[in-house]
Order: C-alpha cells, then structure tokens, then sequence
C-alpha cells in the first residue's frame, strides 16, 4: 500500500486537501514503521515449554527450603521430567541462537 500512496498525483487524491494529505501520510508512514518494529521484534521470540503443573507444591518445597538436601530427595520421575524439560530447552535454544540447529564445533 505506501509504494502506492507514494506514487500518487495530486489529481488521485481527488478533493483531499494538502494539509490532510500531509497528515494521512506522516500516519501512514508511523503506522508502517511501528509495524515493521513489531514483525521485527515477534520473530526473535522464543517460547519455552513450562514444567507439568503436577511438580508445583514439589517444586515450592525444594525452593523455599533452607536445606540443600532437600534437592537430592527429589522423585525419580520428577527428576526425569526436568532433565528432559532441560533438553529440550536446549534444542529450542539452538534452534533460535542458530536457525540451522547445529552448532559449530
């Protein structure tokens, strides 16, 4: 649509005054360039998938203990499921930080 408005006569723009041509334009352009800034900023977004809610008050627990050992009485499956929530954090990580997913080296 610009690359059109721009190359409009005075004679397209019929009974439009100059004064609300100047105005329509400057808004358009504004509009363009906060458009381009939010397709700019939503392609580097990057959405990581959230733990299974069944691990909460486990999760609560461990955080909001003063013992360390707490941690190393974590249920097995619960472990499981973080580590490979953690893989593939990973992998989306790579995904985003290259888009060919492989990393060098």
């Amino acid at each position: 649509m610009k690359p059109y408005s721009a190359q409009l006569e005075s004679s397209d723009w019929g009974l439009c005054e100059e004064e609300q041509k100047k105005e329509f334009t400057h808004i358009f352009d504004k509009f363009c360039k906060e458009l381009k800034e939010a397709i700019a900023s939503l392609s580097g977004v990057i959405s990581l998938q959230k733990y299974d809610q069944k691990w909460e008050s486990d999760v609560k627990k461990i955080l909001n203990s003063p013992n360390p050992q707490t941690a190393k009485n974590i249920d097995p499956d619960m472990k499981k499921h973080f580590q490979e929530l953690f893989a593939s954090w990973i992998e989306d990580i790579k995904k985003y930080t290259d888009p060919s997913g492989v990393l060098p080296g």
